[in-house]
C-alpha cells in the first residue's frame, strides 16, 4: 500500500494497523457498522 492508501484507511476506519509475518505484511482495519453496537475489546481479544 502507498502512503496515500494508508492515509485513506486511517481516515475511514476506527482503528487500523499492520503486522509482519513470514509471508509478508498484513494491513488490518476496523470500521463501525451504523446501527450496530461495537464489540467490547475484551471479547475481540478472546476470539483472536
Amino acid at each position: 500500500m502507498t502512503r496515500r492508501s494508508l492515509f485513506l484507511v486511517a481516515q475511514l476506519t476506527k482503528r487500523w494497523g499492520s503486522r509482519y509475518s513470514h509471508c509478508g505484511k498484513t494491513i488490518w482495519a476496523e470500521q463501525t457498522i451504523p446501527g450496530h453496537a461495537p464489540v467490547p475489546a475484551d471479547i475481540q481479544q478472546a476470539s483472536a
